[in-house]
């Protein structure tokens, strides 16, 4: 019996240290990802700043743009099938932001703007049931904010 754990051990010991890496390239004005959720072996979506949102369907082996420029950092993305997705973030302003896309990540609508915080992450159970979590913001900055 240890010897089938071990060899099993080893194997897949094995394999994790013959993962290969592939540097992927994106495309011009994305400074920096923030976020990726893959639904399956094929098909993922990655955030970022600058308004970013990319998706594959080969695995990563390429992405496509979604979304055009804007000054809004998008900190995390869910889907809970292949059409139907949320995003967290915050423009430069600050104020926390979620949208969703039903139509696998083509077209974003708002569901929350101008919340008093930044949105850092979101997971969903089901399509329509997940959590959202942000914040915090200091004292300085809200007064900040108000001055403006």
């Amino acid at each position: 019996m240890a010897g089938k754990f071990l060899f099993s051990f080893l194997m897949v010991f094995s394999s994790l240290v013959n993962a290969q890496w592939y540097r992927q390239e994106v495309p011009p004005g994305i400074d920096y990802l923030t976020a990726v959720h893959f639904i399956d072996a094929t098909t993922g979506w990655v955030t970022g700043n600058n308004g970013a949102i990319l998706k594959t369907t080969n695995g990563g082996r390429s992405w496509e743009r979604l979304t055009g420029t804007s000054d809004t950092t998008y900190s995390s993305i869910f889907f809970t099938d292949t059409r139907n997705g949320f995003v967290t973030g915050y423009p430069r302003n600050g104020y926390g932001v979620v949208r969703r896309t039903s139509d696998s990540g083509a077209t974003w609508r708002n569901v929350r703007q101008g919340i008093m915080f930044p949105m850092n992450d979101v997971v969903f159970t089901t399509r329509d049931t997940g959590w959202v979590i942000g914040g915090p913001v200091s004292r300085l900055s809200m007064g900040d904010r108000q001055n403006n």
